[in-house]
């Protein structure tokens, strides 16, 4: 059962339209997994809806409003580049099992580009047609950890397979995570299984200790 969710305010965002590409691409993930969610955005349409004296059906708003997202990716991410496909860490198989939207920005799982960050933990940035938020595919290892970290802006946060924990508590499939400036975590991965997240930044980590601190000037934010 889900219990971590997106707040109010980020709700009213994503219906009015108002959010950023990348972020509405977390919210509409979650909403995938979450029908409570998807109650409260058609709630949000209707009333915006009935303010605005439109004739648009409220129950057809989310789905309009990703199929804008699709249309973005589409329209502006750059051509696949042919170039030997490294081993998948995300089988074909796994891909049937995400949200829409993430199957589409997966494409082919073998053309993914892992990135080893720690001996736990991997990842690779989507193209995402946007040039505001790295959108990303986070896995960490079963029991691994990631670095301890502030964060410098938002990070959206949406567990697509398996588990983590902080010292907020534990997040499983569908869970919602936002933190921002001076909200410090270590996530740890389940000892189970490995754990898969989608995530959403507007601006680079910054990993604290003295390994963070030499890690820091190197960390980029990369929009694609």
């Amino acid at each position: 059962m889900i219990q971590h969710h997106p707040d109010s305010t980020l709700l009213a965002e994503y219906a009015a339209g108002s959010m950023s590409v990348g972020q509405s691409m977390g919210i509409a993930v979650h909403l995938h997994f979450c029908e409570q969610c998807r109650a409260q955005v058609r709630a949000l349409n209707q009333l915006g809806g009935a303010m605005l004296d439109t004739q648009t059906p409220p129950a057809t708003v989310e789905a309009n409003a990703l199929d804008k997202i699709f249309n973005r990716i589409d329209g502006e991410a750059p051509p696949p580049v042919s170039k030997p496909a490294p081993a998948a860490s995300t089988s074909p198989r796994l891909k049937k099992t995400m949200p829409p939207l993430v199957a589409k920005l997966i494409g082919n799982p073998a053309e993914l580009k892992w990135q080893r960050l720690s001996p736990s933990m991997k990842m690779t940035n989507l193209a995402t047609g946007q040039s505001r938020c790295q959108v990303s595919l986070i896995k960490i290892a079963a029991g691994g950890r990631v670095l301890e970290h502030d964060h410098n802006g938002n990070e959206f946060t949406i567990v697509l397979k398996g588990a983590f924990s902080d010292h907020h508590g534990v997040y499983q499939a569908g869970d919602f995570l936002h933190n921002q400036p001076g909200e410090v975590h270590t996530p740890s991965a389940t000892a189970d299984t490995d754990c898969l997240c989608f995530t959403v930044l507007d601006a680079p980590l910054k990993f604290t200790g003295l390994l963070g601190r030499l890690i820091n000037p190197f960390v980029r934010l990369s929009p694609s």
